[in-house]
């Protein structure tokens, strides 16, 4: 019925970003000492958003574009993660069509899954952690009552 292309990022087949043609770049990598320093130092950048990404994926957010941000740090300088992310690409584009065909009740049940596990993974992140400073003491009483979510972290217990 809709139009809407779930693959609309994508346009044209591009080059891939590790064959580009960015001129600073190769200067970088022409020279003896620096290029193999720039490529360790996209590859420690990239490792670090990913591991960041990694860590958010089961939390509330953009775990997963975080992710994706890595790889795309890794794809500017390496072949393999260029293919990984047009593979990523790729499984986004088909999951966004095949959703978008479904009827109303099971993209409901996605959403009651969804959100069923952020508040899931919320709760126990406030029973390990204890309420949050500054809460309203209205607030607290609420979180202890309903969601017995204790006032103190669980190492201060």
């Amino acid at each position: 019925m809709s139009s809407h292309r779930a693959d609309w990022w994508e346009g044209p087949r591009t080059v891939p970003l590790h064959e580009r043609d960015w001129a600073w770049r190769n200067r970088l990598r022409a020279l003896p000492l620096i290029g193999p320093s720039y490529r360790a130092l996209v590859g420690a950048v990239g490792l670090m958003v990913v591991c960041l990404g990694l860590l958010l994926v089961p939390f509330p957010g953009p775990g997963w574009a975080i992710v994706f941000s890595g790889v795309l740090i890794w794809a500017t300088e390496f072949e393999p993660a260029s293919r990984l992310l047009h593979w990523g690409r790729g499984r986004l584009a088909a999951w966004g069509r095949w959703f978008g065909r479904q009827e109303w009740g099971v993209r409901l049940g996605v959403l009651a899954v969804t959100f069923g596990a952020a508040t899931t993974i919320v709760w126990c992140v406030a029973f390990l952690c204890g309420q949050p400073p500054g809460l309203p003491a209205s607030w607290a009483a609420l979180l202890e009552r309903w969601g017995r979510v204790p006032t103190e972290p669980i190492w201060r217990r």
